[in-house]
């Protein structure tokens, strides 16, 4: 059966400027499927193009990491499900955020992350 049937415990991540901070802020995902693995990978490519349209390219990928991120802790007065991501973190964060996504998305779940 497909992993993303499966029911998983969410992915746990934090920004490196976060980890030394108590608590930790950390962000909550599930696994990627194949087709969001590469609408990532399409925008990656779109933001390191010289003809790309960044602010069209930065809107998608806040939406696809609005879809995979399943929630969050630790995030001050930003509560998941009434703020975005892209409200509060930075252009640096976000790309930083999708890798995370993306490299544990290529191990196995029982792999772990």
């Amino acid at each position: 059966m497909p992993s993303v049937f499966k029911k998983q415990e969410p992915l746990r991540f934090v920004l490196k400027n976060d980890i030394t901070e108590s608590p930790q802020p950390a962000f909550f995902a599930r696994r990627l499927t194949f087709g969001q693995m590469k609408a990532f990978m399409g925008m990656m490519e779109r933001l390191q193009s010289p003809e790309g349209n960044l602010v069209s390219s930065f809107e998608d990928l806040i939406d696809t990491l609005d879809d995979v991120i399943v929630g969050w802790e630790h995030m001050g007065s930003f509560i998941y499900g009434e703020n975005s991501l892209g409200e509060f973190l930075t252009p640096h964060e976000v790309m930083e955020l999708m890798m995370m996504v993306l490299q544990s998305s290529q191990s196995s779940p029982e792999e772990g992350n």
